[in-house]
């Protein structure tokens, strides 16, 4: 990961696996606070899965404006999907 800190919490957020990439995002809580890391792994020679440098971490404030600016290129169906979980959060 971004970051090799001793006093990680990692949780899996999300898997997309295709053909040839794994992307793993993940909920990463320390004493900086809560930060979204997103990062392609791979699979070594022993088959240990481990990161690679190519992602992105950044703070948990971030979250909401990256969701919004990805909304206007994702299908109905899923800003929907989006919108009902949203609702689910908040009651």
């Amino acid at each position: 990961m971004a970051y090799n800190s001793t006093d990680e919490k990692s949780e899996e957020l999300c898997r997309i696996v295709t053909s040839s990439k794994k992307i793993v995002a993940r909920k990463i809580e320390n004493s900086r606070g809560i930060s979204v890391d997103i990062r392609e792994y791979f699979d070594n020679d022993d088959g240990e899965e481990l990161p690679t440098k190519k992602g992105v971490r950044f703070s948990s404030e971030n979250v909401a404006e990256l969701v919004k600016a990805m909304l206007p290129m994702m299908e109905k169906s899923d800003i929907m999907d989006i919108m009902e979980i949203a609702t689910e959060l908040t009651e």
